[in-house]
């Protein structure tokens, strides 16, 4: 238990906490300005459709206030895809805790 000394104090902690927020926030807008350069591109192409929303999946969806950033700085609707819509569950079956992680894999087992 020798490292409960190295636990840092509540002023470290909320620096390291500024850090690491300031690093989230750099990440997610240069997430966004690769998804406005994408939807520009598509967008200008002949014959493209008007984007009415866009499609969030994945575990990061699930990132408490993601899926929010992400649509109030790219300006357009943004859902979070609930992989169980389609899916048949039983009766006793339990939803994870961050159902858009498995997105991929029940979109790879429905069968149309």
């Amino acid at each position: 238990l020798s490292g409960l000394s190295e636990i840092p104090e509540s002023e470290e902690l909320v620096q390291q906490a500024t850090g690491l927020r300031e690093i989230v926030n750099y990440e997610i807008h240069a997430l966004v300005r690769e998804l406005q350069s994408s939807l520009r591109f598509y967008q200008s192409q002949p014959g493209s459709l008007p984007i009415a929303t866009v499609l969030l999946s994945g575990a990061l969806a699930d990132l408490l206030g993601f899926a929010d950033e992400l649509r109030t700085q790219l300006g357009i609707p943004l859902e979070v895809v609930d992989p169980f819509v389609r899916a048949n569950l039983r009766d006793n079956a339990t939803r994870p805790p961050r159902p858009s992680e498995l997105t991929a894999a029940i979109g790879l087992g429905i069968e149309d």
